[in-house]
């Protein structure tokens, strides 16, 4: 019986110290809290509400949250798609290596960018890697935390027809999103 307590105090012991020090093995900017954020806290239920509460007031397609991370590279936080857009689209995470040329242009833009379904511009391995629809408009919105670049809002949509108050309204929602990886 001493025995077996020791073995599991000695083997739980190695595991909580392992598991205490695992953040610190991976050194992280104190000036990245995007980075620190997805790495140490995973997937907030604070980002994925604003995404969904996107696609519902918004009555857009998909709604993501793209982070910045490692400086130069994206990973999605957060994605909701409304129940009609779903079926067709792959649920995998995507490695935004094809995108990411656009999505450093737009996180280093102060204005939204607007891509439409038959923009040129647009390659389809970057269409892909975004998850937007051949015949999708997608509006990318640069998240700041601070003065710092973190992210990008992504809205997909079929009709051309978003007012003026609807983009207020994602800019807000994009705001949000600062904040809560802040």
């Amino acid at each position: 019986m001493v025995a077996g307590n020791m073995g599991f105090t000695g083997e739980l012991r190695t595991r909580l110290q392992t598991l205490k020090t695992w953040s610190f093995d991976t050194p992280f900017e104190v000036s990245d809290p995007a980075l620190h954020w997805t790495e140490l806290e995973g997937s907030s239920s604070l980002v994925n509400d604003i995404t969904a509460t996107a696609v519902e007031i918004l009555q857009v397609n998909s709604c993501q949250i793209v982070v910045l991370v490692n400086g130069s590279d994206f990973r999605c936080q957060a994605m909701h798609w409304s129940r009609s857009a779903a079926a067709p689209r792959p649920s995998m995470q995507r490695d935004f290596y094809w995108a990411r040329n656009l999505l450093q242009r737009v996180i280093l833009s102060d204005t939204p960018v607007l891509i439409g379904r038959n923009d040129p511009g647009l390659t389809s391995e970057e269409r892909y890697t975004l998850r937007a629809l051949p015949n999708e408009n997608i509006l990318l919105i640069p998240i700041r935390i601070q003065t710092e670049p973190a992210g990008v809002f992504m809205l997909t949509f079929q009709p051309m027809n978003l007012t003026l108050e609807q983009v207020k309204q994602a800019l807000g929602l994009a705001d949000q999103a600062g904040r809560a990886l802040h």
